[in-house]
């Protein structure tokens, strides 16, 4: 199986939640998470932290 490796953009629980089920993926690698600059969503950083998933603030 050939795998996907993409960015996310996430922001609010919404995006924790699917982030979470895309980590579950086999075929899917994250290279990063995108999250909002001004108010980063503190629980998609711990979590990408966590599964050592680079994160960007924009």
């Amino acid at each position: 199986m050939k795998k996907i490796t993409i960015g996310y953009f996430a922001d609010g629980k919404w995006g924790y939640e699917t982030l979470k089920k895309i980590v579950l993926k086999k075929n899917i690698l994250i290279n990063f998470v995108c999250v909002r600059y001004k108010k980063p969503d503190k629980q998609i950083l711990d979590y990408c932290k966590k599964k050592k998933i680079k994160t960007f603030k924009i």
